[in-house]
């Protein structure tokens, strides 16, 4: 195992669902002042860009996982139901894709094999991608799925690490703090 994850697994025998909590529930080095990243840019599956910066003016999460990822259809749904809960209140949802657009890479997926997933899984998030994972590696990301919250000035209020879609799990944690920024 691999990052501070896998480190701490070995050092201290912490589990890897107390890691992940606590990684949810650190500050984020040198991220408090918002997207400051070079590069922030994410490609949309028509061919275009997306800058971090484009998204400001409204509460986005962004959601970064990919195809393989065990369980990503239940945390997929999880986030759908997020989205319609909060499309008239200006919150955006993303979901960021880290597969590769290299064929043949080991976790290659091409535009159409995404745009064929959510439909399999009748979602209607919005999907970028991050095939070269800069934009993952700036938010010092370590695991997936790790969903970011930011606020409409686009700095990052909190970091979500794992999985959990019932309401006494990880989304309801996610659905609390949009709830509070929302009403802020």
């Amino acid at each position: 195992m691999k990052g501070v994850v896998g480190m701490a697994m070995q050092s201290n025998g912490w589990s890897r669902r107390e890691i992940l909590r606590a990684l949810s529930m650190a500050p984020l080095a040198g991220l408090s002042s918002g997207l400051q990243a070079e590069g922030d840019s994410l490609l949309t599956l028509g061919g275009g860009k997306v800058s971090l910066r484009d998204l400001r003016g409204r509460f986005v999460l962004l959601s970064f996982g990919g195809v393989r990822v065990p369980l990503i259809a239940r945390e997929l749904a999880a986030l759908q139901r997020i989205a319609d809960r909060y499309a008239a209140r200006e919150v955006e949802v993303c979901w960021v894709s880290i597969d590769s657009d290299r064929p043949g890479a080991r976790n290659y997926a091409s535009n159409d094999d995404l745009r064929a997933f959510m439909q399999r899984s009748n979602l209607q998030l919005r999907v970028l991608r991050d095939p070269a994972m800069a934009t993952y590696h700036a938010f010092q990301i370590e695991a997936v799925p790790t969903t970011l919250l930011l606020d409409r000035d686009g700095r990052i209020v909190r970091r979500f690490v794992g999985i959990g879609t019932e309401p006494g799990e990880l989304y309801g944690e996610i659905v609390e703090s949009l709830e509070k920024l929302v009403k802020s």
